[in-house]
């Protein structure tokens, strides 16, 4: 409503289904948060088939979601909205992503916590080493929420 009465030319309707019912809107860019978890593999296939056919050369596709690599958002974020399907993996999205042509892939971790990590001070080697380990179990159980990921159309 806000987008209309400022007359700006949108549409409200199936993000999925226009782009995959369109193969030449020329955009310039499509950007998605927290929606590819509430999709099934096969819409996501759609959604990123969809959007390489109808971004420009050099288009960008922006896909923000849940970070399944960190253990809060499988206690907390993913089962507090009970329409979620699944979660993705970076690693998975970027795959189906260079599959269907996007390049120039980069992933962006965000909603980072900082947990006040207890770092011991003392200088040997072994002390390094827990710390080091120390960081690695933080970051498994409170790292980054959410990850972006974005990809150009070559």
């Amino acid at each position: 409503d806000r987008c209309l009465s400022e007359n700006l030319p949108v549409k409200h309707l199936n993000g999925v289904n226009y782009l995959s019912e369109n193969s030449n809107l020329k955009l310039g860019g499509v950007f998605s948060s927290q929606v590819i978890e509430h999709l099934n593999p096969t819409q996501i296939a759609n959604l990123i088939d969809g959007a390489y056919r109808n971004l420009i050369d050099g288009g960008i596709l922006i896909l923000e979601t849940i970070n399944p690599m960190t253990l809060i958002t499988h206690a907390m974020t993913f089962p507090l909205d009970m329409t979620h399907k699944q979660l993705v993996h970076p690693y998975t999205l970027k795959f189906l992503l260079e599959q269907r042509g996007f390049r120039d892939i980069e992933i962006i971790y965000t909603s980072i916590n900082d947990p006040n990590i207890p770092i011991l001070e003392i200088d040997s080697v072994d002390v390094k080493e827990y710390n080091e380990r120390i960081k690695k179990m933080y970051e498994l159980l409170f790292g980054a929420q959410d990850y972006a990921i974005i990809a150009r159309k070559q």
